[in-house]
């Protein structure tokens, strides 16, 4: 089963949902992390299990795309009359991955 955030990402092919539920990978990314600089990355860093999940253990916390959707009850973006808000679109240029789950929207 997929799991959708409210932008469309599906969070199950994020590394860090995917570190969340698998401590080797976890500790995997941590070891990379390390290495690209970030000498104090530990596995625990990957707490994320989807923006639908805790909001304590949430990637970002200050997800506006996120708190907009609760806030008006939609189960995604796509059901919004906003559609695609400017929320969205500045979410969609942070690259091809988050530009396809914003299309994605619009067919569900």
């Amino acid at each position: 089963m997929t799991k959708h955030a409210y932008c469309g990402l599906d969070c199950t092919q994020c590394p860090i949902y995917k570190a969340a539920h698998d401590q080797a990978y976890a500790e995997q990314c941590a070891k990379e992390l390390q290495a690209e600089g970030h000498p104090d990355a530990t596995a625990q860093w990957f707490t994320c299990k989807g923006c639908r999940g805790d909001e304590a253990l949430l990637y970002d916390k200050a997800c506006k795309i996120r708190a907009c959707a609760i806030a008006k009850e939609h189960e995604h973006c796509g059901h919004c009359q906003s559609y695609p808000c400017h929320h969205l679109e500045a979410f969609a240029k942070q690259g091809d991955t988050a530009c396809k789950a914003v299309e994605s929207l619009k067919a569900k």
